[in-house]
């Protein structure tokens, strides 16, 4: 439920798209993802979705319109790919989540200044990690 919430959101004025023969063809559906981060106790998911155009008409459409629409070839649907548990228990677990998180990060910030910025400290902590655990810090 939480996907449709946020999709909702991240599509906010979305118009639905008047049904024609080119806008109806698999051709022309746009493919668009969410990743969200849920926790269930004291483990930790990444959910991944994938959804269409199709998806958003159905979504932002009128309330009458059927939820397959007659017309369609294609249905409209949200795929949800789950990657999971990591378990906050577990020392691994935390440290596999985290260069997730971290590599997600930097591939969103590439782009950016901000991107070489994370990059250099994340080395720059490497660096100092390898220093600590020569003087036998954790």
């Amino acid at each position: 439920m939480e996907h449709v919430a946020v999709i909702w959101e991240k599509h906010k004025g979305y118009k639905p798209r008047v049904p024609d023969e080119a806008s109806s063809t698999a051709q022309q559906q746009r493919q668009h993802h969410t990743l969200m981060i849920a926790q269930d106790a004291t483990d930790i998911f990444f959910n991944y979705s994938t959804y269409e155009d199709a998806y958003l008409d159905y979504l932002f459409g009128p309330a009458s319109a059927g939820v397959v629409p007659s017309d369609a070839e294609v249905i409209p649907c949200l795929v949800i790919q789950e990657l999971g548990p990591f378990s906050v228990n577990d020392k691994r677990d935390l440290r596999m989540f985290v260069h997730i998180v971290l590599a997600l990060l930097i591939w969103q910030f590439q782009p950016l200044d901000a991107g070489r910025l994370v990059e250099e400290a994340l080395r720059d902590l490497h660096d100092d990690s390898d220093e600590d655990e020569e003087r036998g810090y954790p």
